[in-house]
Parts: C-alpha cells; structure tokens; sequence
C-alpha cells in the first residue's frame, strides 16, 4: 500500500510512502516535446566516459532525438536518426516503434558506453489492422551512436521483410553479463498460424544475430535476401491463433531473475483493445520455458489489472529486494476500473505482489490518439532518481506530447 504525504496543484511535491519505508519524491513535470509525438523512447546514460546522467530521448516515425544534460530540466536537439535505405525495389522510409539502450560493457568492436536505438523501419505508413498485409515492407534496424548520442549511424537490419501480416515491430535489447550476449526481443506476425509471437535473436558481437538454425551478418543487407534471414526463438506463441502478444519489455533483478513484461490481446481482430499486461520470469534471457505458456496477468493486492504497451524497470533502491515498475497505457480491473486511470504498479518483491501509485499525467486519453501508448520508465546513474515519460493526448485531441516526471527515490526507518 502507499499514501499520500503532500500534493501542489501542480503535482510537483507530491510525496508517496510505501509501507516498507520507501518514498517517492515528485519534483519535475514538463512537457518536452509538442504535438505530434508518438512512441517515445529513451535511455538515461552510466556507462559513459563523459555524460553519465544524460537523458537521450527520442520519439516517433521521423526519430528526432533530444538530450538533457540537466536532469530533464531542459533538452537541446541532436542529429535525428534517417533511414531510406534501399532494398528490393523499395525505401525504408517509415522509422519508429523503437528502444534504445546503452552497451554496459563492449561487444565486439562497440566499446563500452556505445547507445544503441533498435526499431522497426517500413516502406510505407503503418497500417489500421495489425494481420492485414497492405503491401508493407518492415524489418527491425539498429543504429549506434559512438558520442553519446549526439548522432547515430545505421548498422544493418536484424530481420527484413516479413510482411504476410505485417511484419516485425517493437524490438527491445537486454545484454547478459555471464554470456556476453545481446538480446533482441520482437514482436512478430509475419506467420498465419499465430496472430503474433513474441520472439528473439542474440549476439555477441552487435552484428552477427543468431536466429534458430542459422546467423545473418546485419551489416550485409543490400546483397541479403529475404529467406536469408534466420527464423527467430520464440518466447512466446500461444496455442490459440487469435491471441497477440506483443511489447516485450525485459529487467534483471537483485535476485538474478530476468522479469519480462508483455501485452496480451485475446481478439484484436474482434475489437477487444484491452489487452492485458502479462509477464514471465526466468533465470535465463534465452530460456523463457515452453512458448505455449502465456505467463501471467500482473495484478495488485486490490485487483487493478494494466492493459497494453506496458514498460518495466528495476531498481536497487526501494528496500531489500529493490523496486520493480510496471507501467501500462491504462487500467482495465479493480475498484477503479476505467480507461482513463493509468496507476503506475510496483513490487518490492520480484514480482510476487504488487501496490500501486497514481499515474502523474492527466492522459486525457481518446483511443484514436493512441494517448498513453508508449511510457518509459529509466533512473539516474545511483538508481535513484526516476524518470517516467508517456505520451499524452493535447487538449485539442489532435494529437499527442511528450511529458516528462521525475522521483527522487528515498528510503526511510520508521
């Protein structure tokens, strides 16, 4: 559980405590990028020579990029990320639906330090119905950055051209430390029998991705052709051919634990929007146990349920066993069941139990403007400040902004 010690009109000051002693302190809520702003992403660097605690965020299908260097208080523009490559008659023109993540330690010939964004890029517009092939072309790219993110550079493509539905979207990387491998996880619906798996490739160098039953060098897409590519792991690719999951977003804990976060939609096909966040739990990034396994639905102690494009963090503050943050783009169960809720839900136990706190943002949400789709949640270098960032519906309803909220996080004795 947690309460309420203080609150601004503003939000700013608003203090929550957990029963376990731990307080989130808010101090900072902005907004930081206008309308139109979809699919945020971002990384807060502790792996850099010179720019610990920069804030590195990006968004949508032009991938502009901003940098704080300040704690979120200001962002300048840096060089945004282009693709237009040119493959089998087609442009990669379309780029979003992307993570970014920063090397812990060097992989191959990527030093320590070295950002990395991974997306989707598609030759033309996303289309309405997730499974209905409008002629899309997608692929999942990856680009570096070697000066902080001041710019990035395309390295290659981990997967292309998987189109009988649509194709690959929303790759997240997660690097082992024991194995030296990179993982990428993705959503992929390129197959009839599943409306979508969720799925992975690894290296350990940033440009040979292992797939099952074979490795593809990334760097060497213009003479690649489609069937080149390896078919993916699964993790998960459920029995009934109409349930989608999707989103996959993965953290190691304090335990050794890696704690993956998902959506799960039981009939996008039928209308059902809500689709539940799910999660899996496994000692190792590569083994998630049988793929037919759906995991299972995150809930708090009072019944709240999140739905859809969910985003997990870990940090050893916060207690013992440290925090674990889940955040989803609304709350479809429990004494507060409405679209327009969007708590944000915690665990001081890995996963066993969650509480939960209210979202900082008003999402204002209309569905159309996809409001809330896309949240981030990253800290500071100690893991002790937090930064949540989503995507909320202007006032106009025309489209959506960037906001930014920043925790300090204490612990306390009582």
């Amino acid at each position: 559980m947690c309460v309420i010690l203080n609150e601004n009109p503003n939000n700013t000051g608003k203090i929550i405590r957990f029963t376990n002693g731990t307080e989130l302190e808010l101090d900072l809520v902005k907004k930081i990028c206008p309308a139109p702003a979809n699919y945020g992403m971002g990384v807060v660097l502790k792996n850099s020579e010179n720019h610990n605690g920069r804030f590195i965020f990006s968004y949508g299908h032009a991938l502009k990029v901003f940098i704080s260097d300040d704690e979120g208080e200001t962002f300048k523009n840096a060089v945004p990320m282009k693709d237009g490559t040119e493959w089998n008659g087609a442009t990669f023109e379309h780029v979003g639906m992307s993570s970014m993540f920063e090397l812990p330690e060097a992989v191959g010939n990527f030093p320590k330090g070295t950002v990395i964004s991974c997306g989707t890029s598609m030759t033309g517009p996303y289309g309405e119905k997730p499974g209905v092939d409008n002629g899309t072309k997608s692929s999942i790219h990856i680009f570096y950055s070697l000066d902080s993110g001041e710019s990035f550079e395309l390295l290659g493509y981990i997967d292309m051209e998987r189109n009988l539905g649509l194709g690959v979207w929303e790759p997240f990387m997660l690097y082992e430390k024991e194995t030296g491998k990179l993982f990428c996880y993705y959503s992929d619906d390129s197959l009839q029998e599943h409306d979508q798996k969720i799925v992975f490739k690894y290296s350990t160098d940033l440009i040979n991705w292992v797939g099952e039953g074979g490795t593809i060098d990334c760097t060497q897409y213009k003479t690649l052709k489609k069937e080149d590519y390896p078919e993916p792991f699964d993790v998960i690719a459920c029995d009934n051919p109409e349930y989608r999951p999707g989103m996959p977003e993965v953290v190691r804990m304090k335990n050794g634990d890696y704690f993956m976060v998902y959506e799960m939609y039981p009939g996008w096909h039928l209308g059902d929007f809500n689709g539940d966040v799910y999660c899996k739990i496994s000692r190792d990034p590569g083994n998630w146990g049988d793929p037919a396994d759906y995991g299972k639905p995150i809930k708090t102690v009072d019944g709240k349920m999140l739905a859809s494009a969910p985003y997990v963090g870990w940090t050893p503050a916060g207690g013992e066993n440290g925090m674990l943050i889940v955040s989803g783009r609304h709350m479809i169960s429990g004494e507060e069941t409405s679209v327009h809720k969007d708590d944000i839900f915690v665990s001081f136990d890995y996963g066993k139990n969650f509480t939960s706190f209210e979202n900082p943002f008003d999402l204002n949400r209309r569905f159309g403007a996809w409001s809330g789709r896309h949240p981030i949640i990253e800290f500071s270098p100690d893991m002790k400040t937090l930064y949540y960032t989503n995507q909320i519906c202007n006032d106009a309803g025309d489209g959506n902004e960037m906001w930014l909220a920043r925790y300090r996080i204490k612990e306390r004795k009582y």
